[in-house]
């Protein structure tokens, strides 16, 4: 599969696919035409009290010297979503999918925004599933490693403004 058996819409819609796109239209990181396919890396998984398995992935975006750090549903969703900036480690952004939605239904816009201004957004498509030719370098981690970021990220995103 090459990029161009995706559609558009995913490349755009999840932060960092478009950018992967070089002048010969494929994914560079992991295109197989371009690319060798880098082994799979070992997946964490934690069940939820409702019985759903989640999975923890890290990837780096070097445009914006982001880390971003995605908790994925079974379907590949992210259900929460932290964004570390790597030179001087201040915390973007700690959205979760279930908050934006009790904003979404709270019948106003500005509830929407509001959220998304202070926590960040969601990326707002599955991710590609492990051994994807449209995979970033894409990294497991522990549910533990993603719960003390979480922490982190949302204690300094909720300190009032100037503190």
């Amino acid at each position: 599969m090459t990029c161009e058996d995706v559609p558009a819409a995913l490349a755009r819609t999840v932060r960092g696919f478009t950018s992967l796109v070089a002048p010969c239209r494929h994914f560079t990181l992991s295109c197989a035409p371009c690319v060798p396919q880098p082994r799979r890396p070992r997946t964490y998984h934690r069940l939820r009290d409702n019985g759903r398995v989640l999975t923890y992935v890290r990837w780096y975006w070097p445009d914006d010297d982001l880390w971003n750090y995605d908790e994925l549903d079974a379907d590949r969703w992210a259900l929460r979503h932290v964004e570390l900036r790597g030179s001087d480690g201040i915390f973007l952004a700690a959205a979760s999918l279930a908050e934006v939605l009790i904003a979404r239904d709270s019948g106003t816009v500005s509830a929407v925004a509001e959220y998304e201004r202070r926590y960040g957004v969601v990326p707002e498509a599955p991710f590609p599933p492990p051994g994807s030719v449209l995979e970033p370098a894409l990294e497991s981690l522990s549910s533990g490693e993603f719960e003390r970021l979480w922490r982190d990220a949302r204690r300094q995103l909720e300190r009032p403004a100037g503190t």
